[in-house]
């Protein structure tokens, strides 16, 4: 609690943990499909040529945090959404 001229005054962290921890999320998330495809590369070049969609290339270009992120909770939402589907359709795809 912190003391103010009038009087104590009550600070709450938990809203600014809990959208840290949801950003936190997405990020690890970006970063594991980005360092799946940058392994990919590495392995199975040819394959991945073969079945990646130009999309990926674009996103994938630089780290998730050197990314402006989505702070607000609907682009956050979004970026999940679309970092999801392109897990789930490189999951898909038979080595």
């Amino acid at each position: 609690m912190a003391t103010s001229a009038r009087g104590k005054q009550r600070t709450d962290s938990t809203h600014v943990l809990a959208k840290i921890r949801a950003l936190n999320r997405v990020l690890c998330v970006g970063e594991t499909l980005r360092h799946a495809l940058h392994c990919l590369a590495i392995v199975a070049p040819d394959w991945l040529r073969a079945h990646s969609q130009p999309e990926w290339v674009e996103r994938d270009i630089a780290r998730m945090e050197d990314e402006r992120t989505p702070l607000g909770e609907e682009p956050r939402h979004a970026s999940a959404e679309v970092i999801g589907a392109d897990g789930a359709s490189l999951a898909s795809r038979d080595l």
